[in-house]
This record gives C-alpha cells, structure tokens and sequence, in this order.
C-alpha cells in the first residue's frame, strides 16, 4: 500500500549564514534612508526585524550628530575660559570684561607686571628678569603678561621709563650752568645706585618716553644756557649720561659682592706688593703711585673728581669757539 503524503507541505529552509530577500518596500525604503536592515539572521532563522525610523527620530539623529561634530569647538572655548577666567585673564562682572588675577590677588595691570620686574632685577639683576618667574611671582600664566607687554625688550623700555618716574629732578635752576650739571649728574647717580641692574641697560631705545624726555630736556635746557649749539647739546647729552652710568656699573660692582673689611685690606695690600715688584727703570710713574694706587677708594670723592674733569672739557670746549657764557 503505498504511503499517502503529508498534507503539511514543508518550504525549502535557507542556508546557513544566507541572507534573506529584500522586498521591493524595504528596497525602496533602505535606499532613501528611512529604514535600517537587522543584522543576519540566527540560527533560529527568524525573519529581519524592521526598523522604521520616525521625523522625530530622524531629527534626534541630526542633533546628535551635530552635537559630536561640536564637540571641539566646545572643547576649545572652555580651554579658554578656563585660561582667561581661572589663570590670570578676564572675569566677567557687571556685563562687562574686566582684568583680573587668580586667587584673589589684586588686578593685573602693565604697571604691576613693571613693578613685579623691577623687585626682580633689584634682587638678581636683569638676567633675573623671565616672563615665566614673573607670572609665578603674580599668579599668573606667562601667556596672561602677554596682554600687556608684547615682547621682553617692551618690558625692558618699560621698566627704564618706571626709573625714570623716580628722578627728582631740581626745583630751581642753580645760577651757574655748571652747578646746575652737577646737581643733574648727582640726582641721576642716586637714582641709578638705588636700581643698580638699570645701569646696564641700552639707551639707545627709538623714542624716549615722558619721563626720560624730562630729563634729556632738562639737560638740554641747562647745556643750551652754557652756550652749545643743539648739535653739540644732542652729543653731550650721550655722553654725560654714560658717564653717569659707567661709573654706577663700577661702583655698584663692588657693592654687589662686599668684602670684609680685613679681605679688602689683604686685597690692597698685595695689589701694592705686586706694584712694589715692577722695575723702576721700566715703570717708574707706576712705582711712584703704587702706595696710592693700594689705598681704599671713597666712591663719593672719585665720582666728584671725575664730575669736575667732564665739565672742565664742557667749559674748554666753549673756550675754543668763543661762546662761553656765565
């Protein structure tokens, strides 16, 4: 007898790791972006699962990607506030930006960063000066002095012209121009020995601030009473500041190191021995003042010496060209 078949029909299972076929709805969706394929099917053989995705889904996408595609930019503005804000830049108050410093300190300012620079060359000299110490002596980040001075020789001009604040020049011209030269050279000695490291520094910046223009005028006022012609004054007045200046370099030499006052005399008396043991007949004015020459030096009493020569060559200078006036 023969065997009947099943009246369940069984369909043709696909093959393993087959993808199923893709209907004409699904075709048309997945190519303009609406709908998304699950992955393969399991084992289980199961039919895909569609995904529809939605306008409102479709706009959540869209700010999502625009939110990761911002993610830098947002990155770079908190970098900036953080570094403005919190390191020494800017704070905002009363709707407006406004200087400020880190951790309560007073506000950072161009004269402030000069004063800060100032204490610094005091202590160590110029070489003391860097941008990175001044910002850890403020409390600031180095890029913060940046906003007020550009470069390290606008700091430099400006701590020459903050010197200069502090010349007191004379409230009266003296009646003699020479007295009156010497009182000038005598207020800017003080001054350049109570910041010797401002000695050092090159005066032949482009244009003179105000208060260096105060007393390159005043000098220049009192050399046109003298009698020299304003090219002559211009030429005089270089050389009388470097001759203020070079004597403060070597005299605040000796008081950047202070010897005891038995090593000084035990430095003289050899510098003497040393003399003593020249041939006479080969250095005879050298022997003659070497006991002179080993005695300790009054700074006062050398630069007055040297003061009274400078403005001698002044007065003989007039003689020549017959334009002296008292």
């Amino acid at each position: 007898m023969m065997a009947m078949p099943s009246a369940r029909t069984t369909t043709p299972m696909p093959s393993h790791g087959a993808e199923p076929p893709v209907t004409g709805l699904q075709f048309e969706a997945q190519r303009r972006g609406r709908t998304r394929r699950s992955p393969a099917p399991c084992n289980d053989h199961r039919a895909p699962r569609e995904v529809a995705i939605t306008p409102t889904t479709s706009v959540r996408i869209n700010r999502f990607r625009a939110l990761i595609s911002a993610l830098p930019l947002v990155y770079d503005v908190l970098y900036y506030v953080y570094y403005s804000v919190y390191a020494g830049g800017y704070s905002v108050k009363r709707n407006r930006m406004e200087p400020r410093t880190a951790r309560g300190q007073p506000t950072l300012t161009r004269r402030a960063i000069v004063d800060a620079a100032l204490a610094s060359a005091d202590a160590g000299g110029l070489e003391a000066i860097t941008f990175r110490r001044l910002a850890a002596d403020l409390g600031v980040t180095p890029m913060a002095l940046y906003r007020h001075v550009a470069t390290k020789q606008a700091l430099l001009d400006a701590l020459s012209d903050r010197i200069f604040e502090e010349l007191k020049l004379p409230a009266e011209e003296a009646a003699d121009w020479r007295d009156q030269l010497r009182e000038l050279a005598r207020t800017f000695r003080r001054l350049l020995l109570s910041h010797p490291a401002i000695a050092a520094l090159d005066t032949t910046a482009p244009a003179l601030s105000h208060n260096q223009a105060r007393a390159v005028e005043a000098l220049l006022r009192t050399l046109d009473r003298a009698g020299f012609s304003p090219h002559e004054a211009g030429l005089l007045e270089i050389e009388f500041e470097t001759f203020v200046r070079a004597h403060v370099r070597l005299e605040s030499r000796g008081r950047a190191h202070p010897a005891s006052d038995d090593e000084r005399t035990a430095r003289l008396r050899e510098i003497r021995a040393r003399l003593l043991t020249l041939p006479p007949d080969e250095f005879p004015h050298t022997v003659e003042v070497a006991t002179r020459m080993s005695e300790p030096l009054d700074p006062d009493s050398a630069f007055e010496f040297a003061l009274d020569l400078l403005i001698g060559g002044f007065e003989k200078a007039l003689e020549r060209h017959g334009r002296q006036r008292d």
